[in-house]
């Protein structure tokens, strides 16, 4: 992974940060699924926390990825209960 640079700006300059770079470098796992629970996207943070390249989670159903019972229940309830236009945070162990 590249070094990150930080540049300060004097007050009042926009600020620009690349939001693909945010994500890439974020410490919390990102999960990105379609409706039908399908990953569309992962971060680099979430392949490490789950063991598995970005290649053999995308395109898989979440659920594939769960351990327990219990955190496939509930992640199926969520899947199948959300609004579309909704954007949730969940925190499945």
């Amino acid at each position: 992974m590249d070094p990150v640079t930080l540049t300060m700006k004097p007050a009042g300059q926009p600020l620009q940060v690349s939001y693909q770079r945010m994500v890439e470098l974020a410490d919390e796992g990102i999960w990105v699924l379609d409706a039908q629970g399908i990953t569309q996207f992962v971060n680099p943070r979430l392949c490490a926390l789950l063991g598995y390249r970005e290649e053999e989670l995308c395109g898989r159903p979440a659920l594939d990825f769960l351990d327990d019972d219990e955190s496939r229940a509930i992640a199926h309830h969520k899947l199948t209960h959300h609004r579309r236009d909704l954007v949730e945070r969940y925190e499945l162990l």
